[in-house]
C-alpha cells in the first residue's frame, strides 16, 4: 500500500514503538538473569538461565520470543516507513509540511533510527555468543550512528526555528 500524499512522518512512531517494546523485554532479562561479570545480560548468562529449566527459564524464553518478534516488527515497519517517506518527499504535501509547524514531526525519523541502534545492541547482546569480549570495538560504530542521528535531529530542529 502506498500512501504518498497522505503519509505523515509520525507513522515512524509505529516502528519506534515496536523497537521500544523489543528493548523493554530485554529489560526483564536485566532483572531476572544474574550477570555478575558484565553490566548487562549477555548470551552466556541468558542461555545459562534457560538451561536451568525452572519457572525463570520460562519467563526468559518468553522474553526472548518477544525480543525477536518486536525487533522483526521494528525493522519491517522501519523499511516500510522509509520507502513511504522517500515517496512522500517528492509530493506537494511534503513541501507544505516543511513550510508549516508540522515540520517538527520530522524529528520522528532520527528518533526511530536511533532506536534501531538500541535494538541492534539488544539482539547482539542476547543472541551473539562472546560478543561482550569484543564490544569495545563495536562502540565506535554505535557512537558514529548516534552522532549521525544527532546531526539530523539538530538539523531538523534548527530548520524548524529558522
Amino acid at each position: 500500500m502506498k500512501l504518498r500524499e497522505k503519509f505523515s512522518p509520525t507513522c515512524y512512531l509505529s516502528a519506534l514503538g515496536a523497537g521500544g517494546l523489543s528493548v523493554s523485554f530485554f529489560m526483564y532479562l536485566m532483572f531476572l538473569v544474574p550477570h555478575p561479570n558484565t553490566p548487562m545480560a549477555t548470551f552466556e548468562y541468558v542461555f545459562a538461565a534457560l538451561e536451568k529449566g525452572d519457572y525463570i527459564s520460562f519467563i526468559v524464553a518468553f522474553s526472548l520470543v518477544f525480543i525477536i518478534a518486536f525487533a522483526l516488527l521494528h525493522f519491517k515497519l522501519l523499511i516500510w516507513n522509509t520507502k513511504q517517506f522517500l515517496l512522500y518527499k517528492k509530493s506537494e504535501s511534503y513541501k507544505n509540511l516543511i513550510s508549516s509547524n508540522a515540520q517538527i514531526s520530522l524529528m520522528t525519523l532520527p528518533l526511530t533510527y536511533t532506536m534501531s541502534i538500541n535494538v541492534g545492541f539488544v539482539l547482539g547482546a542476547v543472541f551473539v555468543p562472546n560478543l561482550w569480549s569484543v564490544v569495545e570495538y563495536l562502540f565506535p560504530f554505535a557512537l558514529l550512528g548516534f552522532a549521525i542521528n544527532g546531526y539530523f535531529a539538530l538539523k531538523i530542529f534548527f530548520d524548524y526555528f529558522a
